[in-house]
């Protein structure tokens, strides 16, 4: 390896003032400069760098391996140069991360106390000589990797300056081209808070970040990219920057890649951040530890019980519960009920003084949290989802004010107020923990009303203060649904895919002897053009996450007939949280909110969903008119209005499918505690089949580990005709490309070829390319032959869909019911379905033992199909 040295007397006096070790080797001045070598891997390589030690860079990493996937650079690499220390409280989040929602392999390069021990040690060379060489271990085992983002270091050195220094020697090392993050929000004036109003300006910000790249220049490192997130808000802001950074920028070969508005909802602290990152203890309350926390709600409590149960904050927030149904009722006696309105704030200032709500303080929170953007304008969801909770920060021999807030809790006047309690000094007051088991143990006293989150610290109550400041950050995980969603959303909304694209293609050119040219478009890696390395080869995570966005995107109205079954409950609960649909109930609505607050869900949650009881006299005007058009439909199979009324008003699958059919709804799931020909039967009546279909069929989406198959139909149709199994062709292939998988069909059968004893399947592979000539079909085709290459090559079965099928079309449903649940049970396959197809418009079936995530599922995979209609 070269090496060559250079005076860095200046930055040897910055270290020395840090008190941090010398970085460098040698004479007293000098330092090690490595030289990229001649790599020997074809992948392309980014380097995501945070410019600053707190910068939050995961919505970055997500956003970026979304892109990159999306544009088919599908095998993914993720190494980190220096790994965190894991613990219980504080596993490795991001590895999970990359590795579950993108299917990244993931590459540790050397553990963080080893590489703090080496630097301490003067022994920085020796750092980057085995960071590289647990890259090219990496890379060995991992060959044709498309794309490797390498995530550097923040906070590993004492300084931004030496942090920088190292930085740059392991890029250089790696000859990797970096992507530099600034996070301007967390190199703020006063970083400590999360307020918009110490975001630093664009001046100041543009200042900074022209002082950062050129500490790189320096180190002889010139990032290839800027991301610039944590903006000041509104979009005034947003161009202010941009402009300036492009000034900057101008004559170099750094480009700007996006600037990312500073986004409160992303950089929510929850509760289990406070667990993880202070290493602190639950004492109870596990299950709201995902409750949001702001700075500005946090309360050191050191006076008496009294005094802090009629703290001003707390009767602020108690009259913003109260006034909550008033004044939603205010918002949609003008907007509706339809929850993605915007309404300015002005007009919200205006509301909340007419309910009631006129403490300047709090209406000044709602403002600031409710306008993330800074536009003037929130949607109706936004303020309808605002709960305020206040986190009471105490020491842990205050027994008084620990157990009386948590009895206060339990009362109706302080209901929904507080988020849990901190207690300090936990070390030295563990007694603590026999009063709050005390409560726990009494299964008769917690089981109405679990007991506030309370957590356990060993710091003083100063210091907690202080660390909740400066140190606990949000987090971003593989469950976070909504944060990586909206990390995506951000992402692909204010970075430029044509700068991505130059970045990337600068990467690729700079490997030894590669002399590709082009755009993404043209520059792909060689995996990604291989035959049947499209779309469907996902992840089932990466899968859902596809659906479940595609569906928060349509917003569609899905009805949910069995309004009062529990399981209904807690999926609607979840897809209301995650935004992924609007949804109607049908039940007592005194009944559905009873059974989401015995799941401990909060009644909030289902402000954003229609109940609608069709027991109700206040619906009979709605019923009268749904039997008319029931009555209208049937009257020539005999059906009188009595009927017809008595069906509306009984069976909420009848009243459910009318809403669809009236487009009062634009789908319906439903059958977790009826029958399939409960759900299907009014379907048909009502909505019918399309044109040219005589039969509604099903599939299954099994999402098995790095691909995903389709098999229809393995639910409906016993014994289907020739005639019918090329209807379930052609269905499933049109259900299959609605969900951006391009289709190729294999007629199955028990033998590959023609012969007389399988007419049936010959038969029916012959009417699906006489229908649809241009769909990829082959029959009738063993199992093996469709899906493994070298068998369909043994067999002589050379066409474009052996060895390469992705939708399987069963001859009977014995075979198919039968082969889906072998598959989801020997593989571990996740199976989503069934998916009901062929009708007009989409009517889901559940199976009567379907989970909440199974439900989850159904709802978000039929508003998809209603947005395709």
């Amino acid at each position: 390896m070269v090496r060559s040295r250079m005076n860095v007397g200046t930055m040897m006096r910055c270290v020395r003032m840090a008190n941090a070790s010398s970085l460098w080797n040698g004479r007293q001045g000098e330092r090690v400069v490595r030289v990229g070598f001649s790599r020997g891997w074809a992948s392309a390589q980014v380097y995501v760098q945070p410019a600053n030690r707190s910068a939050n860079v995961a919505p970055v990493v997500v956003g970026l391996m979304n892109l990159l996937q999306a544009r088919s650079w599908t095998k993914l690499g993720y190494f980190r140069p220096v790994v965190p220390v894991v613990s219980t409280l504080a596993p490795d989040t991001r590895a999970e991360l990359v590795a579950e929602i993108f299917g990244a392999q993931v590459g540790d390069g050397v553990d963080e106390r080893d590489a703090r021990e080496l630097v301490g040690n003067g022994q920085v060379d020796v750092l980057v000589d085995r960071v590289v060489e647990k890259y090219r271990s990496f890379v060995q085992k991992q060959p044709g990797l498309d794309a490797i983002l390498i995530e550097g270091f923040g906070a590993l050195l004492p300084t931004e300056f030496t942090n920088h220094e190292l930085s740059a020697m392991v890029a250089n090392a790696l000859s990797a081209r970096m992507v530099l993050v600034m996070d301007a929000l967390a190199v703020s004036q006063n970083s400590s808070s999360h307020a918009y109003s110490n975001a630093l300006s664009p001046r100041d910000a543009a200042t900074w970040c022209a002082e950062c790249l050129a500490q790189f220049r320096s180190f002889d490192c010139v990032p290839a990219g800027l991301i610039i997130k944590g903006v000041a808000r509104g979009r005034q802001a947003l161009r202010e920057l941009t402009a300036r950074i492009y000034s900057n920028l101008l004559g170099t070969s750094t480009k700007l890649m996006g600037v990312i508005p500073y986004d409160r909802e992303m950089e929510t602290v929850r509760l289990m951040d406070l667990v993880q990152q202070l290493d602190g203890h639950v004492l109870c309350g596990e299950e709201f530890l995902q409750r949001k926390i702001y700075q500005e709600d946090v309360r050191v409590v050191g006076t008496n019980l009294d005094s802090w149960l009629n703290n001003s904050d707390l009767g602020a927030y108690r009259d913003m519960s109260e006034k909550r149904a008033e004044l939603m009722h205010e918002v949609r006696a003008s907007l509706g009920y339809d929850m993605l309105a915007v309404i300015d704030t002005d007009t919200i200032y205006k509301v909340l003084k007419r309910v009631g709500i006129s403490d300047a303080p709090l209406v000044e929170r709602i403002i600031s949290r409710l306008d993330m953007d800074g536009d003037g304008v929130v949607t109706v969801r936004e303020l309808a989802d605002f709960s305020p909770r206040l986190l009471p920060v105490t020491a842990a021999d205050r027994v008084d004010i620990v157990l009386g807030t948590l009895l206060a809790d339990r009362s109706v006047y302080y209901q929904g107020l507080l988020a849990g309690i901190v207690i300090t000094g936990y070390d030295k007051q563990r007694s603590i923990n026999a009063h709050i088991q005390g409560l726990v143990r009494n299964e008769r006293f917690v089981r109405l009303h679990p007991l506030l989150p309370v957590i356990g610290v060993e710091l003083d109550t100063f210091d907690t203060v202080n660390a909740l400041d400066q140190r606990v950050s949000p987090s971003m995980t593989a469950h976070s649904v909504r944060n990586v969603e909206r990390a995506k959303t951000l992402f692909d909304e204010f970075v430029s895919d044509k700068a991505v694209e130059e970045v990337l293609y600068r990467s690729l050119r700079g490997m030894a002897g590669d002399s590709r040219q082009g755009s993404f478009a043209t520059v792909r890696p060689s995996s990604s053009t291989h035959e049947g390395a499209d779309k469907q080869e996902l992840s089932p995570k990466r899968f859902q996450h596809l659906f479940m966005e595609r569906a928060k995107s349509a917003q569609r109205r899905i009805v949910l007939p069995e309004g009062t079954e529990p399981r209904v409950v807690q999926a609607a609960g979840q897809l209301l949280q995650h935004q992924t649909a609007r949804l109607i109930l049908l039940g007592d609505r005194k009944q559905v909110l009873q059974i989401a607050h015995d799941h401990n869900l909060s009644a909030d949650v289902f402000l954003g969903c229609t109940i609608i009881d069709p027991a109700d006299p206040a619906e009979s005007e709605r019923l009268e008119r749904y039997a008319q058009v029931l009555y209208e439909k049937r009257k020539k199979k005999g059906m009188t209005l009595d009927t017809a009324r008595e069906l509306v008003r009984e069976d909420v699958n009848m009243f459910g499918t009318l809403m669809v059919e009236l487009d009062e709804a634009d789908g319906m799931v439903s059958g977790s505690i009826h029958t399939t020909a409960s759900t299907v039967r009014p379907a048909l009546w009502i909505v019918k089949t399309k044109p040219g279909i005589s039969i509604v069929s099903s599939v299954f989406f099994m999402a098995l580990p790095k691909k995903i198959l389709v098999y229809g139909d393995c639910a409906i149709n016993e014994n289907p005709t020739a005639d019918q199994l090329a209807q379930i062709a052609v269905t499933s292939a049109e259900t299959t490309r609605a969900f951006g998988i391009e289709p190729r069909v294999a007629m199955l059968s028990y033998s590959t070829g023609t012969s007389d004893s399988h007419d049936k399947v010959a038969e029916a592979t012959r009417l699906v390319k006489e229908r649809a000539p241009d769909l990829l079909v082959t029959g009738p085709i063993q199992y093996d032959a469709a899906v493994d290459p070298d068998v369909a090559h043994r067999k002589h079965f050379d066409d474009p869909v052996a060895g390469k099928a992705n939708v399987f079309i069963f001859p009977d449903l014995n075979t198919g019911n039968n082969t889906y649940k072998a598959v989801q049970q020997s593989t571990g396959a996740l199976a989503i379905g069934p998916v009901l197809q062929g009708l007009n418009k989409p009517i889901n079936d559940l199976s009567r033992g379907a989970t909440v995530a199974d439900i989850v599922n159904t709802v978000a995979i039929t508003a998809c199909m209603a947005a395709s209609q």
